[in-house]
């Protein structure tokens, strides 16, 4: 699955499924920004949505807030999306990951976005023997207070998006 279907599904999860409110989203080349756009259209995103959504070609492939209710925004979350390649994704993800989350503040999250077939090299690369290898354990716990707002979501082929907290996905035992 490449990266713009990624962030085409999980954008339209996060807004149909979390009360999310997208600002920004990354896509490289304007085919595939016509791509996103028109499944966006397609699972029936409202055009208002679409049209105050800024698209640029650098930065977090999805960033915005969570507003639940008429409250002022409660959450912003940054996510990065991988696809193609897993052994160069998964190093730039965590390097992406510690350039954008300059705050361990609960008022800011983020996610990676990975197709589901990355799940096994995934866990493979991130633990050893079933548990988090210390490495990947001082990266979150300092760059969060105890992992929280750190996400995965991961899409599958038809689009489903699954969404778990890195203790849920790492510690899978």
């Amino acid at each position: 699955m490449v990266e713009s279907e990624v962030i085409a599904h999980t954008l339209i999860h996060l807004i149909n499924n979390e009360s999310f409110t997208p600002k920004e989203i990354a896509i490289r080349t304007d085919r595939e920004k016509t791509g996103v756009i028109d499944l966006l259209l397609y699972k029936g995103i409202n055009d208002h949505i679409i049209n105050s959504l800024k698209v640029t070609k650098s930065g977090p492939d999805i960033e915005g807030f969570f507003q639940f209710g008429q409250a002022r925004p409660v959450r912003r979350l940054k996510v990065e999306a991988k696809g193609g390649s897993v052994h160069y994704g998964l190093y730039t993800m965590l390097g992406q990951f510690i350039t954008m989350k300059t705050s361990p503040s609960s008022y800011y999250w983020f996610a990676f976005a990975l197709p589901a077939s990355w799940k096994s090299v995934v866990i493979k690369y991130l633990t050893d023997k079933g548990s988090i290898k210390p490495i990947i354990s001082d990266i979150i716990k300092s760059y969060t207070k105890k992992g929280q707002g750190l996400y995965f979501y991961f899409v599958q082929e038809n689009g489903f998006v699954e969404k778990k907290t890195w203790t849920q996905f790492l510690n899978h035992k």
